[in-house]
């Protein structure tokens, strides 16, 4: 009768909801307070958690199950049917004392790239001058799409009152294809010829074309630490009953762990000439392995309302990159090349691996949450396949890997929670 009458008094035109920060009074106010006062931050003094409050729900009425007691007046347990009265928001089933035991995300990554440096390949000669009309960057991969997956499971709470995850993610099946090719009437030369090393199939061309493909796959593992956020408020509204909300506002998380990323690259620079009826072949053919392991570390700064969420994440970690590249030339008549070259080498690299984004998510039930986001990541330190090139009469063994590799792109996925 007394909360009834508290709610009279603030006229028939109240709002939807009063939020009561103060401790509860009447005859129920024993079973509603709290059995120990609880700071901002859900940590006692001393660092250590407050005995009795280990669950938000701990404290108020609680049923068989630990959950709290619904007596038809005093408690309402959420908007979705059915829905059982537990230590949870009656929103949207979390809140501060409510981590999932395990949670799997499943989606994909449309990622676009950057492309090499620019390295003039093939000119085409008027009589005059040669105009370069086939360049490493000619070929540009577009946008490919990586699948991406992640699972995770809740395995301590420390003595701060954080809980700790451990995950295991992986992005990657996926790849970036481009070709591009000119055509003369034997006027196209390489670069091969600018140095007076002219060769059959790439000199006095009348076909020139060049391929680009490129794969990568991702491969993470990473412990998540989630610090607990402020206690869930208990909201009196108009009907007389409580109701348990998560707190809104900006709540931090933090990883570290291991990564290791994939970059395989295959360029191919193909020429064809015609010399007395006599169809001559050019092709230079190089394959690139990046195998890149290091440790990362990382944050994530989420802004929260009940359901919706919305952030910024950062990771940055250095690496060792395992990289190696094979090279092959041959020239001459087709399919019986008089001059033929093969060149190899491999280096260990620092590297380093940055990667940022935005996100937001909306949970549309207690257990199904569903996530986009747009990404930057960049890589440092590659053996890129166009940038292995050689032009000279007398190329080595040798790699150059002072390549660099911009991704970024949009991420959609779902995650279920259990």
């Amino acid at each position: 009768m007394v909360i009834a009458g508290i709610v009279l008094c603030v006229g028939s035109q109240a709002v939807a909801r009063d939020v009561y920060q103060q401790q509860p009074t009447g005859p129920y106010a024993e079973q509603l307070m709290p059995a120990s006062p609880q700071y901002d931050n859900g940590v006692a003094d001393g660092d250590q958690p407050i005995d009795g409050m280990t669950d938000p729900g701990q404290g108020y009425p609680q049923a068989p199950d630990g959950g709290m007691m619904d007596d038809g007046f005093l408690i309402d347990n959420g908007l979705w049917d059915g829905a059982p009265v537990g230590p949870c928001c009656a929103n949207c089933g979390g809140g501060s004392g409510c981590p999932p035991d395990w949670y799997t995300e499943q989606g994909v990554r449309i990622l676009t790239r950057s492309r090499p440096r620019d390295q003039v390949i093939g000119s085409s000669y008027d009589g005059m001058n040669l105009t370069a009309v086939l360049t490493s960057r000619s070929a540009a991969p577009d946008v490919s799409a990586a699948y991406a997956t992640t699972i995770g499971h809740y395995f301590a709470r420390d003595r701060l009152n954080r809980d700790h995850f451990v995950e295991l993610t992986f992005w990657g099946v996926n790849g970036w294809k481009d070709k591009a090719e000119r055509r003369g009437d034997g006027d196209l030369y390489s670069e091969f010829a600018l140095q007076g090393f002219f060769l059959d199939g790439f000199d006095t061309a009348d076909l020139q074309s060049i391929y680009y493909a490129s794969y990568t796959n991702n491969f993470e593992l990473n412990g998540r630490i989630v610090p607990r956020g402020r206690q869930d408020r208990m909201v009196l509204h108009p009907n007389g009953k409580w109701r348990r909300e998560c707190q809104p506002g900006t709540y931090m998380s933090y990883i570290y762990g291991l990564r290791f990323f994939q970059d395989h690259e295959t360029f191919r620079f193909h020429g064809e000439s015609t010399t007395g009826g006599t169809t001559y072949t050019g092709d230079y053919d190089i394959v690139s392995h990046n195998n890149l392991l290091g440790l990362q570390f990382g944050a994530d700064m989420t802004f929260r309302k009940c359901r919706w969420t919305w952030g910024i994440r950062a990771k940055l970690g250095p690496y060792i990159n395992f990289s190696d590249q094979a090279s092959t030339i041959n020239s001459g008549v087709a399919l019986a090349p008089d001059y033929s070259r093969r060149l190899a080498a491999a280096k260990h690299e620092a590297s380093l691996i940055g990667e940022t984004g935005f996100f937001a998510s909306y949970k549309f039930q207690p257990n199904l949450v569903g996530r986009a986001g747009y990404d930057f990541m960049w890589v440092t330190g590659m053996t890129l396949a166009p940038e292995q090139l050689q032009f000279t009469t007398n190329p080595v063994n040798q790699i150059n890997t002072n390549g660099n590799i911009f991704y970024h792109g949009v991420s959609l996925s779902m995650e279920w929670l259990w």
